[in-house]
């Protein structure tokens, strides 16, 4: 599966410590889905049908929700997403369309898109420099998952930084994937990201994030291995 979107930040307000409410609205999102069946796409921007729940898409132009971050690029709270879920859901008559949709704009899954890029130094960084970090969050059946990741400068050209994160994700409940009505053995979550920041104008620049994961589960006597690796991409489109 392959997606791309494009967003629009509005800042809303910055507080007196810095922390900055940002509304983020969806222009446009194009979905392609390859399988054994053959290609599927959609395109919010195209008025044709797909004929599956691909096109739920198209719903998404000009839905908004709303974030707050602190000084660091920190996300400290989001608001809006069930009202996004809704609007969208109500726009699939297939349940495992409703469901395959929760789950890719779960707060867990929208939570971790902000962890593409780095999170900034606290204090004043040079070549070589490093610094760490460690966030949780509930995953609904599994407890927790807990997040460490370490921060690196690899490099400074001007005012170009570029930072290099590794990030290891663990779930503090291993024995509900085990009794779920498919059990399923989670292997570790590494996630690493290449992320270019303008330091003169304080803007992130872009980012490349790879996730690998590797998961086991068992059905009637046969064992199936899934080692999955995504990338996320992301590029500052500046306005006028």
């Amino acid at each position: 599966m392959r997606s791309e979107s494009t967003q629009h930040w509005s800042v809303l307000e910055v507080d007196g410590d810095g922390d900055a409410t940002i509304r983020v609205t969806t222009e446009r999102v194009q979905m392609r889905l390859d399988g054994p069946m053959g290609t599927t796409s959609a395109d919010s921007a195209d008025p044709d049908s797909s004929g599956t729940f691909l096109d739920a898409v198209r719903e998404m132009d000009g839905v908004s929700y709303t974030v707050v971050l602190d000084p660091r690029g920190a996300l400290v709270e989001m608001s809006g997403l069930e009202e996004m879920r809704q609007a969208l859901r109500g726009q699939m008559a297939d349940p495992s369309g409703q469901a395959i949709l929760d789950s890719m704009l779960s707060d867990e899954a929208l939570h971790g898109q902000w962890g593409l890029g780095a999170l900034l130094p606290v204090d004043a960084v040079g070549v070589g420099s490093t610094w760490d970090s460690t966030s949780t969050s509930p995953v609904p059946a599994f407890g927790c998952m807990t997040a460490a990741t370490s921060y690196d400068v690899e490099s400074m050209d001007g005012d170009l930084v570029v930072i290099r994160s590794s990030e290891t994700t663990s779930l503090s409940d291993i024995a509900a994937a085990a009794a779920s009505p498919v059990p399923m053995q989670l292997g570790e979550i590494t996630v690493v990201t290449i992320s270019d920041f303008d330091a003169g104008r304080g803007l992130l620049l872009g980012a490349e994030s790879t996730m690998r994961l590797q998961a086991s589960m068992a059905t009637a006597g046969q064992k199936t291995v899934l080692d999955t690796a995504t990338t996320m991409t992301l590029e500052l489109v500046e306005g006028e």
